[in-house]
């Protein structure tokens, strides 16, 4: 299952964190380290990079390391969401837009507490900040703004439609989550859930191997009802379908086919003011292409893999 193909480096302090993948086939990375995408074939060849920001980029820490952000829309123009760090100030959000060819379209600074994750949706595209979600059009110009739970979110992803995020619990009080979920929820306020992945080692019920620890991101086939997941904490990537534990890869280390998601980095230790501290952290990212071979942003090994379907 998934046998490792290919893999490549990022420039040194690249630290990837999050990709994307276009219909053509062209993968695009940010990390935590570079205001800048770089950019791939599938087979790992460099196409060029797009610079987005030249100052320090802010990274927070919540259950995971909170970098840069990315999507493409159905026309391939991508969207980065960063945090910019400014001494003696508190990170600023901001979002740039790049067309097709490369050319950066505009730059915009985001309203809320530190812009997390963005997702597009046909011409809606999402951002969610801290206890923030905004609705975007393409033109950048926002709709509508909506108050959401304050939980961890790891990762948001569209899943048939539909919001699904990966989220850790925030408290161990009975009847609460003692393991991070991966959540399908059925609007964007994210009131009820219709489809919960993952194993809750509090309910007899719910036993067996899926459990994870501290995951970072997701991809899904929708075709076949399959979910992989970056389980960071535990150093490999786990496969669910149709909500049911299916099978997984990986461990910590260096080698084919083997991550480093658990590392030090520089992050924002007090909002109010911007000072930074050094921190061990998770981070990692996943995606598939067309064909169904599934990416991942090693960050700490500063690598993509490529592997089988």
């Amino acid at each position: 299952f998934h046998r490792q193909v290919n893999s490549w480096s990022l420039p040194e302090g690249f630290a990837p964190t999050r990709l994307v993948i276009s219909a053509g086939g062209t993968v695009f990375v940010v990390g935590a380290g570079m205001g800048r995408v770089e950019r791939f074939d599938r087979a790992g060849n460099p196409l060029g990079g797009w610079t987005y920001a030249r100052e320090a980029l802010a990274c927070m820490e919540t259950s995971t390391l909170d970098g840069p952000a990315l999507a493409l829309d159905a026309e391939d123009h991508l969207y980065v969401v960063y945090n910019l760090q400014r001494e003696g100030r508190r990170p600023e959000a901001f979002w740039s837009k790049f067309g097709p060819d490369g050319r950066l379209l505009w730059t915009r600074p985001l309203a809320g507490l530190f812009a997390r994750h963005i997702i597009i949706d046909g011409e809606d595209i999402y951002i969610e900040s801290i206890s923030q979600l905004q609705q975007f059009d393409r033109a950048g110009e926002r709709q509508v703004q909506y108050a959401i739970p304050a939980l961890l979110v790891a990762s948001l992803r569209f899943w048939e439609g539909r919001f699904a995020a990966l989220i850790e619990p925030l408290t161990l009080r009975e009847g609460d989550w003692q393991a991070p979920r991966l959540v399908v929820y059925d609007e964007p306020r994210r009131g009820a859930a219709i489809q919960v992945i993952g194993r809750d080692p509090k309910s007899p019920q719910d036993t067996g191997s899926g459990l994870l620890r501290r995951p970072t991101d997701f991809a899904v086939d929708e075709a076949s009802a399959r979910a992989f997941v970056v389980n960071a904490g535990q150093g490999r990537v786990e496969v669910f379908r149709q909500g049911h534990y299916l099978t997984r890869w990986g461990r910590e280390g260096g080698a084919e086919g083997q991550f480093r998601f658990a590392g030090r980095i520089e992050v924002v230790a007090n909002m109010a003011t911007g000072e930074k501290a050094e921190r061990k952290v998770v981070a990692g990212g996943i995606a598939r292409d067309a064909e169904g071979f599934v990416y991942v942003a090693d960050t700490f090994n500063n690598r993509i893999q490529k592997f089988q379907p």
